[in-house]
């Protein structure tokens, strides 16, 4: 029995509704998972450069090539018009921020509403480990969380993506 021509029509247009969810997820967990460290006297390893907020994250980072290696970069991860992007320039510590590049701007996934990321940590060295709005101690949070949602009537479905960013590279 041969499958009904809709069905594969439907079949095709939702694979392709689908298909730049998984790239994207990857890139996404492949930079959150490889943020380079530097060791800390005590121990807790320490982001060469990280500020994570609800709509945005921004940080020193290794970004995939694309050819099995990677270049360190400046580079923000957040919603702009509808599509979760990269915006990222190469990572120059000698370089006055006034003298640096325009950044080059990558497209991850489209039709988003809204992204939204949260930290799992100590707001103080006296509170219970909690997810947060907002990170910014030196030392990197124990998780960071993506939330994505789609717009309305968009079918696609995302689930939060979680990332443990030291458990990837322990020794910086």
């Amino acid at each position: 029995m041969r499958p009904c021509r809709e069905s594969t029509k439907r079949q095709t247009r939702r694979s392709a509704e689908i298909a730049e969810l998984d790239p994207g997820g990857r890139v996404l967990r492949a930079i959150l998972t490889t943020i380079p460290i530097q060791p800390a006297a005590d121990g807790a390893p320490i982001a060469i450069g990280f500020e994570g907020h609800s709509d945005k994250i921004t940080l020193v980072g290794e970004l995939p090539t694309g050819l099995g290696i990677s270049r360190r970069v400046d580079m923000t991860i957040h919603l702009q018009a509808s599509l979760i992007v990269i915006s990222w320039a190469p990572h120059r510590h000698e370089i006055a921020q006034a003298t640096a590049r325009a950044p080059a701007v990558a497209e991850l996934i489209r039709g988003v509403d809204r992204l939204e990321f949260a930290y799992w940590g100590k707001a103080s060295l006296t509170s219970p480990a909690a997810w947060l709005p907002s990170w910014d101690d030196l030392a990197l949070p124990e998780l960071i969380r993506v939330r994505v949602r789609f717009r309305k009537g968009d079918n696609r479905h995302w689930p939060d993506l979680i990332v443990a960013p030291e458990l990837s590279n322990p020794s910086g």
